[in-house]
């Protein structure tokens, strides 16, 4: 029983510690100790939620959508490459359109939602491929972490559904197509 909440207490230390954001993808080894003096090491990978999909249209036009889907989301974009079709916006937000961030995240907080009542870095990525005649490849990650108001670590949090299918749908609206 020891050995399991020693388990347990790691992985939400390595999971939760502050220091600054982990990027998706990112490995973290974390070293769990044994009460009769072994250890074990683990390694965590932060994954970010997202999809990919195909569309009918080309890779300009579904990038020039896309940027209008962020603006339309409140989505400040910081980066805005149409040659390599990227639109990002990496930024600390309050709301997406009319929507709390809490309505979209869970941030796991000592004793509340972080994504209610702190500070909370979203990073929302997507990337468009491919060539005229099949259609664009769009490829969104979306990472979010926050802290709280008084300062202190951050946490990672996790994405409940919705804020990608929500960039879908209006993606679809921008591009008149049907809506997935």
């Amino acid at each position: 029983m020891r050995a399991a909440a020693v388990v347990i207490a790691a992985l939400v230390a390595g999971c939760a510690s502050g220091g600054g954001p982990v990027h998706p993808g990112a490995t973290t080894p974390v070293v769990l100790e044994g009460g009769s003096g072994g250890s074990q090491t683990i390694m965590l990978t932060r994954d970010p939620s997202g999809g990919r999909e195909m569309l009918p249209v080309t890779g300009a036009a579904a990038w020039h959508a896309l940027s209008l889907v962020f603006a339309d989301l409140g989505l400040p974009v910081t980066t805005g490459d149409s040659v390599g079709g990227i639109v990002r916006s990496a930024s600390v937000v309050r709301r997406i359109g009319k929507d709390p961030i809490s309505r979209f995240f869970d941030c796991a907080g000592a004793y509340e939602n972080l994504a209610a009542t702190g500070f909370v870095s979203l990073d929302v990525e997507s990337r468009v491929s491919g060539t005229e005649p099949e259609g664009a490849s769009v490829a969104t990650t979306i990472d979010a972490v926050a802290r709280p108001l008084t300062g202190g670590g951050t946490v990672h949090c996790s994405a409940r559904p919705g804020l990608y299918q929500l960039i879908q749908k209006r993606l679809h609206e921008r591009l008149g197509l049907t809506a997935p």
